[in-house]
C-alpha cells in the first residue's frame, strides 16, 4: 500500500531525487503531498511494442549492482517464441514490472533511430551577386 511504500522510500524525501511513476494521478498526488519529487512517466497508447522498440535502440543499459531483481530478470533475457519455436521480434520474455521499471528509467532519454532517414536541410536561396 502507499503508506507502507512512503515509509520504505523515506530517504527520497531528503534527497529530492526524481521518481518516475506509473501514471496514477491519485498516487502521485499523495506522494507529492508527502514530500516526494514524483512525476508520471510518459506512456504510449497501445501495446508494449512501442516501449520495446525504444528500449532496443539503446546499445548498452547499465544497471546498478543494488538492483538485484532487475539484474536477475535481465541475465536470461530472451525474445519470446511462438508455438513452433520461431522468435517473435520486439517481444521479450521478461517480468512486466521489471520492463516498466526499465522504461521509466529511460523515459527522458532519446536515442536516434539509425534506420530513420535524416531530414533534408533546405539551404537559403543565395544568388551570386555580380561585381
Amino acid at each position: 500500500t502507499d503508506d507502507v511504500t512512503v515509509e520504505d522510500l523515506k530517504e527520497f524525501v531528503e534527497t529530492k531525487e526524481l521518481i518516475k511513476a506509473d501514471n496514477e494521478q491519485k498516487t502521485i498526488a499523495y506522494f507529492r503531498k508527502m514530500g516526494y519529487n514524483m512525476v508520471a512517466a510518459h506512456k504510449f497508447q497501445g501495446s508494449r511494442l512501442q516501449y520495446t522498440k525504444k528500449i532496443k535502440r539503446f546499445k548498452k543499459i547499465i544497471c546498478s549492482d543494488s538492483c538485484k531483481n532487475t539484474i536477475y530478470e535481465l541475465q536470461p533475457l530472451t525474445y519470446k517464441t511462438d508455438k513452433r519455436g520461431n522468435i517473435i521480434e520486439d517481444e521479450f520474455q521478461i517480468d512486466p514490472h521489471t520492463f516498466s521499471a526499465i522504461w521509466y528509467a529511460l523515459d527522458d532519454y532519446e536515442v536516434t533511430d539509425l534506420k530513420e532517414k535524416p531530414k533534408e536541410r533546405t539551404r537559403p536561396n543565395r544568388e551570386r551577386r555580380s561585381r
